[in-house]
């Protein structure tokens, strides 16, 4: 028998796919620590101050990582999945804003300090704690 009629035989055996699509992903939930940053695979992801001590939803799927919150299901941030645990945390810039407004004294510490045009960053380091204030709240 040649192999096209064994073949067109399987092919009116085969099911239908189905009609949703399949999102192979794992949920962690997990505690952050006092920087709002939770771990998944040794590696952390920032999800804001706001969340700092909160337990959060985490899901992990082969690119990426969505962070939620667990009572509203709004999604957090999402990041580019990382493996191999980096020692360094991922963050998104707009979620660290809001933290270096309320704390402008960390501003020459901050790991976003280094993607700051040089300009911006020589101005920000040389202004005094109101005008680093309010431009921080600005930039935010």
């Amino acid at each position: 028998m040649p192999i096209m009629e064994c073949f067109d035989e399987d092919r009116k055996a085969l099911m239908p796919l189905p009609s949703t699509r399949f999102d192979p992903i794992r949920w962690e939930s997990g505690k952050t620590d006092r920087y709002g940053r939770i771990e998944i695979d040794s590696n952390r992801y920032l999800a804001g101050g706001k969340w700092h001590g909160g337990k959060l939803l985490a899901a992990a799927g082969w690119d990426s990582v969505r962070i939620t919150d667990p009572s509203s299901g709004e999604m957090i941030a999402e990041y580019p999945r990382r493996y191999g645990g980096a020692s360094s945390t991922l963050q998104d810039p707009a979620l660290v804003m809001p933290m270096l407004t309320a704390r402008p004294g960390s501003w020459k510490e901050t790991p976003i300090r280094p993607d700051f045009p040089e300009d911006v960053r020589a101005w920000l380091d040389q202004a005094d704690k109101q005008r680093l204030h309010d431009s921080l709240k600005a930039i935010a």
